[in-house]
């Protein structure tokens, strides 16, 4: 279970070294995508339990036998708002690109 989380902090790390050292747009709209890709990890990882099944389709578990499902819906939620953060900083790109002929500031 620990190693969910060395992966997560790692995947993290990878993509915040993305975003201060190099220049490229696309490259830094790669970087947020790598680091909402290790919170991603981080979220589900936190809401798993071994052994552990989901509340929807079990109703005779004990409280201690469901599987926290707040931290996975925070994912969902995660991915949705990364997806529409990722298009709208590709449609900037563009213009920007567009404008002054170059991709890197």
């Amino acid at each position: 279970m620990e190693l969910n989380y060395i992966c997560s902090f790692i995947i993290i790390i990878l993509g915040i070294y993305i975003l201060i050292f190099k220049k490229n747009y696309l490259k830094l709209v790669m970087g947020l995508c790598i680091i909402n890709g290790g919170i991603d990890l981080l979220l589900v990882s936190i809401g798993y339990k071994i052994g552990g099944s989901s509340s929807v389709f079990f109703s005779n578990l004990s409280s201690s036998g469901y599987v926290d499902s707040i931290p996975q819906l925070l994912a969902m939620t995660c991915i949705l708002i990364n997806a529409c953060s990722v298009i709208i900083a590709l449609i900037l790109i563009i213009k920007h690109f567009k404008l002054n002929k170059k991709d890197s500031y």
